[in-house]
């Protein structure tokens, strides 16, 4: 809030000062259904559409004027006529996930054409839920040692149907060979080093085919 003095002359010839409060930044111009959305999504989504409605509760026309999303990863459809008063609409987000699990978080601020509203800062939380399952992801041999084949479990999570599981060629230093379990969505991944004589680290992709998107997940043998 900013105080600013208004000077008044008084019958009596003196000189008052009278002050009034403003708000120097006043509420938003737009109301928003919700200004945060969660998702759980399955790694090979290619793309999902994420909506932000929107009311103009105000007595005057809103326009949206500028969007600024702090992610290349989603492209947002500008409304492009200005929102009449008591109006309604929806802000659309084009979100294209990614290739990698975890959590992913997509600030997007939005400026209107008020200029004592402040920007809206809306939000998208991802969760990619990985599709497969692997039993362990770091292999391990001690130097100098045995170099003896270690096996990995990898499973189908549930999430997404899986139409092809291969093996990126490893390094040179390293062994490794992919076959199918006794079950459907099961598969046995054996690795070893070629040598224990020198310190390794490596890494072995483990590669799917899902909903026509290649998703990538790795194990990484180490020597020490």
């Amino acid at each position: 809030m900013v105080s600013h003095p208004l000077v008044s002359r008084g019958s009596g010839g003196f000189t008052a000062l009278v002050f009034f409060v403003a708000a120097s930044v006043s509420a938003h111009a737009l109301t928003w259904e919700t200004t945060s959305r969660e998702l759980s999504l399955d790694l090979g989504t290619a793309e999902v559409v994420v909506e932000f409605p929107y009311n103009n509760e105000t007595d005057a026309p809103v326009s949206i004027t500028h969007i600024k999303s702090g992610c290349e990863c989603s492209t947002i459809e500008r409304p492009k006529a200005p929102i009449p008063a008591g109006g309604k609409g929806v802000l659309t987000v084009h979100y294209h996930p990614g290739t990698n699990p975890g959590v992913r978080v997509v600030p997007i601020e939005v400026t209107t054409d008020q200029p004592k509203a402040g920007a809206t800062n809306l939000s998208i939380k991802a969760t990619l839920e990985p599709v497969l399952k692997l039993e362990r992801v770091l292999l391990r041999w001690t130097r100098n040692g045995s170099a003896d084949a270690q096996r990995v479990t990898i499973s189908g999570t549930g999430r997404a149907p899986i139409n092809a599981l291969t093996l990126q060629p490893p390094a040179d230093a390293v062994v490794a060979s992919l076959a199918a379990g006794d079950e459907p969505e099961i598969w046995i991944l054996t690795v070893a080093p070629i040598s224990t004589e020198q310190t390794l680290t490596a890494r072995v992709e483990v590669r799917a085919e899902v909903r026509g998107r290649l998703i990538t997940q790795a194990v990484w043998v180490v020597v020490r």
